[in-house]
């Protein structure tokens, strides 16, 4: 079993005009080389909000920062002080050959 995220791309667009934060596009890409479908776990992390996915998350947590890490470089100190720590997780059965969706989020 393979499993591959794909490079974060950006799309600058804003969905609304109020919406000045921009949508950062994600790509998930799963292979499942075995002949029978198989049961996956997929647990992304990232800073910043939640905003959609063309497969829908089994579960969405969202943790706010009190304090960063002071092992952290000096630049995710400052973004996790301005975004939520958010963790998506899809639990699925994924059939032979490959799997794609893409989510959606947004930084402050």
């Amino acid at each position: 079993m393979a499993v591959a995220v794909s490079g974060y791309s950006f799309d600058w667009r804003a969905t609304t005009v109020s919406d000045e934060r921009p949508k950062q596009r994600v790509v998930v890409r799963v292979l499942n080389q075995r002949k029978e479908p198989t049961r996956v776990i997929v647990r992304l992390r990232f800073l910043g909000e939640f905003v959609d996915a063309t497969r829908t998350p089994t579960r969405v947590v969202v943790k706010t920062h009190t304090f960063a890490d002071p092992n952290w470089y000096w630049y995710y100190v400052s973004e996790a002080r301005d975004n939520p720590r958010t963790e998506l997780l899809w639990d699925f059965v994924a059939p032979p050959g490959e799997s794609t969706w893409e989510y959606h989020y947004t930084r402050r």
